[in-house]
Order: C-alpha cells, then sequence, then structure tokens
C-alpha cells in the first residue's frame, strides 16, 4: 500500500485529498494525517509521497508537493495537482 502523508493543522482536508484519489479510481492509498514533529520516524520511508500543507521541508527525504491547493484552489487545480500526486506514486511504487 501506498502512504500519502499530509502535514496540515485542518484534518478536514484528509477526506478532500482521499475523494480526489477515489474520483481517479485510486483506492489502494492511505491518507495519513500528521503534524510536523510527528514525521521523523517516516523520513526517507519508501512508498510514500508528502503533500505540505506547510512549508515545504526540503531536508525531508520523500516527495513532496505543496498542497495548499487542496485549502485555496479550484476544483481544476486540485485535480491536476491529484493527478501529479498518482503520476509520482506511479513512478517510485515498489511492491
Amino acid at each position: 500500500m501506498f502512504v500519502v502523508l499530509e502535514l496540515t493543522h485542518q484534518p478536514t482536508q484528509k477526506i478532500t485529498i482521499e475523494d480526489y484519489l477515489h474520483s481517479l479510481n485510486v483506492y489502494d492509498v492511505e491518507v495519513k494525517h500528521a503534524m510536523i514533529g510527528d514525521i521523523e520516524p517516516m523520513n526517507g520511508r519508501k512508498n510514500m509521497v508528502v503533500v505540505w500543507m506547510t512549508q515545504k521541508d526540503e531536508a525531508f527525504e520523500a516527495p513532496g508537493f505543496q498542497g495548499m491547493v487542496y485549502l485555496i484552489g479550484s476544483k481544476k487545480k486540485k485535480a491536476a495537482l491529484t493527478e501529479e500526486i498518482i503520476a509520482k506514486m506511479e513512478e517510485i511504487y515498489e511492491p
């Protein structure tokens, strides 16, 4: 299973990311909500992308996306970001 780690202070956005993934027929993904202080044990984990609802930490060893679009973006921008996330997941997926 692939993990999308969402870093935010608004856990309701987790549902939005899941909804967009499901709308593109992606169901084998777990969306986890985490606070910045809780992510260090996941640093370097394979099969994970991070959606940063905060400032992106370039030192964190996992592919990441700036996710503010899920908070303030149009439906079109949310769908486009979701497609970028899925493309990255497919690129790095290791069963």
